[in-house]
């Protein structure tokens, strides 16, 4: 009976060793690419970065304005 449990615990690992020792799984290579390709996606302009001119529309000011009442509305509790 001791004869056959030493077998398969010596059976078992190897097995576990041989197993151990296989290679990366595919599943690495692609690893992070669909938040790659999502970005991509969801980028309208990708090459605004290298743009040099202004930017036309609001003024300073209005802007300004525009960003504190923005702001604001977060001051009031909600509801009211």
């Amino acid at each position: 009976m001791s004869r056959i449990l030493l077998n398969v615990i010596v059976f078992s690992a190897v097995t576990l060793l041989t197993l151990a020792c296989t290679g990366t799984p595919q599943l690495y290579r692609h690893w992070g690419a669909s938040v790659q390709t999502a970005k991509q996606r969801q980028t309208v302009y990708p090459q605004a970065g290298r743009q040099t001119d202004p930017s036309t529309g609001m003024d300073g000011a209005a802007t300004g304005h525009a960003i504190d009442s923005y702001h604001d509305a977060f001051k009031a509790a909600p509801g009211q």
